[in-house]
């Protein structure tokens, strides 16, 4: 951003350097302009001279500083957004990712919790029922060492632990339910496996593990701690994991979520485990606090991005406006001096004084660049007076027809291409507006319509009275504008700047901008119509008296 701003700051120097030095330049040229008359060309040529070397100074000082700021390596606009964004993307993506692990995990653990619970309910509820009911001379009393080697001592160690954390519990046989748990969740599954081989030990018929009944367990658990997806179980033998039974699908999809193995027996050649299924959008439910920010952040990046970008590319077209306009005023200022000097040493000489065919073609030549000269100081000064306020229109009715007229005789008579005028102007209708400035922007419109053309040329020029004011026209079959730079036209130096017009005719982008401040300081408006490769059709409206 500094490099733009001093970039910017460089060329508005300049801008106003050139300013400065082409308000110098109008009374030298005016001078100069009669010295033709005169025939005094040792005065026109060191006149011409001086301003050359004026001119070239400038130039050269412009041209020096364009290549020292060209002596960097360009940097690839393309390269960084590719390395910028593509970094932006890494650090969303790692982030993301640890969000995701860290709530599945979460979801897993909550999972297992459930499983485990279910495990022992099925045991202690389903069960061990079952067992009383098939044994009904069993005593917990008789032999309680024989199925559970140490229940004493567990019992002694919790009631202990418990005293001391101040729990809650109550004893319903050997098992331990707990109402509010902190301890360690194991204890549930040695329960659980105490009361297994209990009935493993001492029932005298099979009752093996029910799936249903653990699976209908696990679902209502699951829904009482708010579970919102959706969990099967399997189970399977180990270590050759073939499944034995399952609830829902035996499938296991991309993304579901598996839990621990639990085993149903002491050699583990039987375990259970779940399924949790698609559970990405209980993810992003639980994560959008924490991927607000993240996204807040990568937008944020992005747009630091997008403006790094646009100011390198504001940059690149700082630079490329420079180099435009430094060569833009070699040739309209530089170009026409040299050409009045050189004149001026030959006439000076009196090499043509026996020819004057040649004699009047090389006065009508200096004129011609004298005259060039003061048109772009007079359109520089008036649009610094726009600029500071200070410009004073003299108003008067100028009547419209004879106006168009001598504008069209006098492009037909200069033109190098065949130009043909066709003037559609009612007798008698006149414009409130200033003559000069009038006259001005018209031939400006005009010399525009003859320079973006092809070899022919029509040009029709209108007027029109309205109850709105007076609308004048400018019409030509020229090479058009494109629609993307029509809006732009109308600024200071765009001709340069979008160079989108390549027909090789000169200028500095000043002459549309004239005509925008000159009909807008009269209280008109000024539009533009055109299809590229076909025509344009600029309209002037002014306001009535």
């Amino acid at each position: 951003m500094k490099s733009v701003f001093r970039q910017r700051h460089d060329l508005q120097k300049q801008q106003q350097d050139f300013y400065t030095l082409v308000e110098e330049m109008k009374h030298p040229v005016s001078r100069m302009k009669n010295l033709i008359t005169t025939e005094n060309w040792q005065e026109i040529e060191a006149q011409s001279n001086v301003l050359f070397e004026r001119t070239n100074a400038t130039l050269t000082h412009a041209k020096a500083e364009i290549r020292q700021r060209s002596t960097g390596r360009p940097i690839s606009l393309k390269a960084i957004s590719m390395v910028s964004l593509a970094g932006v993307f890494l650090l969303l993506a790692v982030w993301s990712g640890y969000l995701y692990y860290t709530t599945s995990q979460k979801i897993r653990y909550q999972a297992e919790e459930q499983l485990e619970e279910a495990f022992y309910r099925e045991a202690d509820l389903h069960r061990y029922p079952l067992f009383t009911k098939a044994n009904p001379d069993f005593n917990w009393d008789s032999s309680p060492g024989e199925f559970l080697p140490y229940p004493l001592r567990m019992m002694d160690e919790l009631y202990k632990v418990y005293l001391e954390k101040g729990y809650r519990y109550r004893i319903q046989l050997l098992t331990i339910r707990h109402l509010y748990n902190k301890f360690d969740e194991g204890f549930r599954m040695k329960t659980a496996y105490d009361i297994q081989d209990t009935i493993s030990l001492r029932s005298r018929v099979p009752i093996p593990f029910s799936l249903q009944f653990a699976d209908s367990v696990f679902r209502k658990q699951l829904l009482e701690t708010g579970f919102p997806d959706r969990a099967d179980i399997h189970w399977i033998r180990y270590p050759s994991r073939e499944l034995i039974l399952y609830t829902g699908s035996p499938a296991i999809d991309f993304g579901d979520i598996t839990t621990r193995l639990f085993p149903l027996d002491k050699d583990s050649t039987s375990c259970i485990f779940a399924v949790v299924r698609s559970p990405q959008r209980t993810i992003m439910s639980a994560t959008w606090y924490m991927q607000v920010p993240l996204l807040i952040a990568f937008l944020f990046v992005s747009l630091c991005v997008f403006f790094q970008i646009r100011m390198l590319r504001a940059q690149r077209r700082l630079e490329q406006f420079q180099k435009d306009f430094t060569y833009s005023m070699i040739h309209d200022m530089k170009s026409p001096l040299q050409s009045v000097m050189m004149g001026a040493h030959i006439l000076a000489g009196g090499k043509l004084a026996d020819k004057p065919e040649k004699l009047a073609r090389y006065r009508q030549v200096m004129g011609d660049e004298c005259e060039h000269l003061l048109t772009l100081s007079n359109r520089v000064v008036m649009l610094t007076e726009i600029d500071r306020g200070e410009l004073e229109l003299h108003k008067e009715e100028v009547v419209l027809r004879p106006l168009l007229r001598d504008i069209a005789e006098k492009y037909q008579l200069k033109a190098a291409k065949t130009v043909h005028f066709d003037i559609d102007c009612e007798e008698g209708c006149s414009v409130y507006a200033d003559a000069f400035c009038l006259r001005e922007i018209l031939s400006n419109l005009v010399d525009n319509a003859v320079k973006y053309s092809n070899e022919e040329v029509l040009i029709v020029l209108s007027g029109t009275k309205t109850e709105d004011g007076i609308i004048v026209r400018v019409h030509d079959n020229g090479i058009g504008i494109p629609l993307s730079e029509q809006h732009k036209i109308f600024n200071k130096f765009e001709r340069i700047a979008s160079g989108s017009r390549k027909t090789g005719a000169s200028g500095f982008g000043l002459g549309l901008n004239y005509v925008l401040q000159v009909v807008s300081a009269h209280g008109g408006m000024v539009k533009v119509e055109s299809v590229e490769g076909s025509y344009s059709e600029f309209t002037l409206q002014f306001p009535l008296r």
